[in-house]
């Protein structure tokens, strides 16, 4: 199997960073082609998994989902668009698409998982 060749990208991340929504964090930039931000003990991925018994996941889904927003309003023209494509949306459409996606990726994980563990 031959490799593709990699193909020069332009990074938008600075750019992206730049038009949120929000205050930036002022420890995240692009230097060349590294994204680089700070390193801490309290700034670590949250595992669902994780958290204790009884906490809420959904209410830390929708600060995720917040801050992904935060990011896609900062681009020009994307606040109608977005507000106009969420009233044409049933209620419960992104609750069904994350279980649809959930099951699709842990069906691709099982795949994959077999032919790495194949002999």
């Amino acid at each position: 199997m031959a490799l593709a060749q990699p193909q020069k990208t332009k990074i938008h991340y600075q750019e992206i960073i730049d038009n949120a929504v929000r205050v930036p964090d002022p420890f995240v930039g692009v230097h060349g082609k590294w994204i680089v931000r700070r390193l801490a003990p309290d700034c670590t991925r949250v595992e669902l998994a994780d958290l204790p018994e009884g906490k809420d996941e959904s209410a830390l889904l929708h600060a995720m989902g917040y801050e992904t927003a935060n990011i896609h309003l900062g681009t020009k023209g994307a606040r109608r668009a977005i507000a106009s494509d969420l009233k044409k949306r049933p209620k419960g459409w992104l609750h069904r698409a994350v279980k649809r996606m959930a099951r699709i990726v842990m069906a691709d994980w099982s795949d994959w998982q077999a032919v790495v563990r194949a002999p």
